[in-house]
């Protein structure tokens, strides 16, 4: 969660630097800003994190199978103008289905690196000696 948080602060930063919007009321070098960019940044970055907290607590409580026969009802609509529905619906089922399993196999990975010494949390692979 905690990198999802700084994607979003990141994200809610350029925001609030790219996008014009009202009178200026402070201007910090080449970057003015305004209460209506300030604003804008508050409500991006509520509004995205409350999306993503909702998709990780529904995923967590509902069962894929769930989740996706919930989609196919609601997106049935969308097979008048042709749009694979049940295919999309089998994607997430899947998808969900194998986020666990990959997260395991990392966890595995990550595990065997640490008992072979070497510790991937500090930075890119280096050779403790010169001939390796």
């Amino acid at each position: 969660m905690i990198l999802v948080l700084l994607l979003l602060m990141v994200s809610s930063v350029f925001s609030i630097v790219l996008i014009p919007a009202g009178k200026a009321t402070t201007q910090v070098g080449p970057y003015t800003f305004s209460r209506d960019r300030f604003e804008l940044l508050v409500r991006v970055f509520f509004q995205f994190g409350t999306l993503i907290f909702g998709a990780q607590v529904l995923t967590l409580t509902t069962a894929p199978l769930a989740i996706a026969t919930a989609l196919q009802r609601l997106c049935g609509p969308l097979r008048r103008v042709r749009v694979p529905v049940d295919e999309l619906a089998m994607l997430i089922t899947l998808s969900l289905t194998f986020l666990p399993l990959i997260r395991e196999q990392v966890r595995t990975v990550i595990d065997a690196q640490l008992a072979r010494g070497v510790d991937l949390r500090r930075g890119p692979l280096e050779p403790d000696c010169v001939r390796c």
